[in-house]
């Protein structure tokens, strides 16, 4: 006989014969759990045995400002690229820098945004002019305003 029917043979052998079951069952029957006390009926609980906490009042958030608006007279730059990782944007910058020269591209920070911008400009048509100039570059961007 093989390993798997001695094993099979002692598994089913030891548990109790189904005539032991049947008669169980008979002597034990099942009922239903009892059904929950109706609302008419009154059911005196015992009070409860943990304190009571008073609630917690929400944390203020800190308010936060709404952006000026930018003049029409007011500081443009040149957005080169947004990158959400910071080393990446690191990287771009010094990039770019070797090819701007060092000092001209800096990095914006705006929720988890890293934009690299370049320059200050009076006007929209300034930074207009600064673009089609790198673009003898191969760099290209847009104006937008310096926050």
């Amino acid at each position: 006989m093989s390993l798997f029917a001695c094993v099979a043979t002692l598994v089913l052998s030891a548990g109790p014969a189904s005539s032991e079951v049947l008669e169980d069952l008979d002597a034990h029957p099942w009922h239903p759990a009892p059904a929950a006390a109706s609302s008419t009926e009154t059911a005196v609980r015992p009070a409860p045995t943990a304190p009571v906490v008073a609630p917690v009042p929400p944390i203020a958030a800190a308010p936060v400002a709404p952006k000026p608006p930018v003049a029409p007279g007011g500081t443009w730059q040149l957005q080169l690229g947004a990158l959400q990782n910071p080393e990446a944007a690191a990287a771009e910058k010094k990039r770019l820098e070797k090819i701007l020269g060092a000092g001209t591209v800096e990095i914006l920070v705006d929720g988890g945004t890293h934009r690299l911008r370049y320059g200050r400009f009076a006007s929209k048509a300034e930074a207009e002019q600064a673009r089609a100039s790198l673009k003898a570059r191969n760099i290209d961007g847009f104006p937008a305003p310096r926050p």
